[in-house]
């Protein structure tokens, strides 16, 4: 197996020399279907931001695509902060089904719906501390069987700007990735 996995490595990968697991997110991208190529500097420097500057255990959003896909939760893995739904194939081997479902379908409606009440209902709803959106989030796919399918969740993306002052603030940004910061009810 180790002859095909060398084989297998990003474009540009340095060879060995580092220890460092998150090394790859400078050089490595995915060609996802529509051409683009979806890379993870950016998420490198959200998981950098909120390991030096956030204290606690705070819920964090971000997409959950299924394990293996493009990366899916990788702000959570690489910061230990909750989210709202992991790997969800995981989930299944390891928890109880309930809820499952509805959380999936939460996060999906976070990016996807233009309704700022229907973001603000489903981040209070998991005490959502911090919403990442960043090039995964703006492609969300769906995942079947054999592939990722992008649900175009453009309004839904643009709907987060139109929160800013009332529920939500930019609490940190690296290029287009923007890190949300929920504020407080009332505040």
């Amino acid at each position: 197996a180790t002859k095909p996995r060398l084989e297998e490595r990003f474009a540009g990968h340095p060879g060995v020399g580092t220890l460092n697991a998150l090394d790859w997110m400078r050089y490595g991208s995915i060609q996802m279907p529509d051409g683009e190529d979806l890379t993870f500097a950016e998420d490198r420097a959200v998981i950098d931001w909120l390991n030096a500057h956030v204290a606690g255990s705070p819920v964090i959003a971000e997409a959950s695509i299924g394990p293996y896909r493009c990366n899916g939760s990788r702000i959570s893995i690489n910061t230990g902060l909750p989210t709202i739904i992991g790997w969800e194939r995981h989930e299944t081997q390891q928890r109880y089904l309930d809820g499952l479902v509805e959380r999936v379908e939460d996060v999906r409606d976070l990016y996807a719906s233009p309704d700022p009440e229907v973001k603000l209902a489903i981040l209070r709803r998991y005490d959502v501390r911090y919403v990442v959106v960043g090039q995964l989030e703006r492609f969300y796919p769906v995942i079947d069987q054999n592939d990722c399918v992008p649900t175009n969740p453009t309004a839904g993306i643009a709907a987060f700007d139109t929160m800013i002052g009332r529920s939500l603030e930019v609490a940190f940004q690296s290029g287009t990735t923007i890190v949300y910061r929920v504020l407080p009810p009332g505040a």
